[in-house]
């Protein structure tokens, strides 16, 4: 079973601040999920096949093909550039311009 010592110790470690009915509802509720556990820890498991025995699973992945699109011409080029003006490529303004130079 797990103390108020415990959790008080462990809000510490978290940083966390709790009043006492915080430290009270927290160890009922911890007790209460190791309980869980220690029901889980006591299930017969004979016969079961343990994770590590179970490997008679295949890869089911594909491999990775490149999909480039041909760009090998400026015309290509264009025609995948997703803005154009006057067989250029369209950007957004880098710079901004100078008011007095």
């Amino acid at each position: 079973m797990i103390s108020e010592e415990d959790i008080k110790r462990g809000a510490t470690l978290s940083r966390l601040h709790l009043t006492a009915d915080e430290v009270t509802t927290a160890t009922q509720n911890v007790g209460g999920i190791l309980e869980h556990f220690s029901v889980i820890q006591n299930v017969n498991t004979e016969g079961v096949k343990s994770a590590e025995e179970n490997r008679d699973l295949s890869n089911i992945t594909k491999p990775d093909e490149a999909k480039i699109p041909n760009i090998s011409t400026p015309a290509a080029l264009l025609a995948n550039a997703p803005a154009t003006l006057k067989d250029q490529i369209k950007v957004k303004a880098v710079f901004k311009e100078a008011e007095n130079i």
